[in-house]
This record gives C-alpha cells, structure tokens and sequence, in this order.
C-alpha cells in the first residue's frame, strides 16, 4: 500500500534555525524540525505552534489517582491471564501427552 501523502524534508541553513529558535522561544531542535517541514518562515511557524498548543490544552490529562488505577488493572489482568493460559496450555499438553501414550505413538 503507498502512502497518500510523502514527507518531504527541505533543506535550511543554521541563520534561519537560529531566527526561528531565538523568535519564538523554541529549542535549536525544534526551530530545525519546524525549518526542514517547511515552517521556517516565522509566521507559519508561530501559527502552527499556536495550533498545537490549542490542541494540547483540549486534552483530557488522566489525574494520578486514574493512572495508579488503570495501571493496576492491566497488571492484574495480564496476571490472570498468564496464569489462565498456563492452565490451558497445562492442560493440552496432558490431555495431548494421554493420547500419545494410549496410542502407543510415544
């Protein structure tokens, strides 16, 4: 399957990520990942910083108490299901083991 949509990645000079680091309060990092996706113009790259930023206060955040919670949960149940099938595969191998045995092919 080929992708709808191929990233492209421009190439940008040090000034530039320097500007754009500097401008916008932003690590030397991100300014370079902003300038090679082609947000190195300061306006676009402010915009899209804006955007993510509003995005990003949108999101539900789990509080310490759900984390603690959900984490439990997925540590019991992986728990009873290892040991659920422990038991069946126990159980398979004996009742395969029987059949073996009883026809002689072991």
């Amino acid at each position: 399957m080929k992708p709808d949509r191929i990233w492209q990645s421009r190439a940008c000079d040090d000034l530039q990520v320097d500007v754009v680091a500097r401008e916008l309060g932003v690590s030397p990092i991100t300014a370079r990942l902003l300038c090679i996706r082609g947000l190195g113009d300061l306006d676009n790259a402010r915009r899209f910083l804006s955007e993510v930023r509003n995005e990003l206060s949108r999101v539900t955040w789990p509080s310490r108490k759900e984390v603690y919670a959900t984490t439990f949960v997925v540590i019991v149940t992986s728990i009873f299901f290892g040991v659920y099938l422990w038991g069946v595969d126990l159980l398979l191998n004996s009742a395969v083991g029987w059949i073996f045995r009883t026809l002689g092919a072991a």
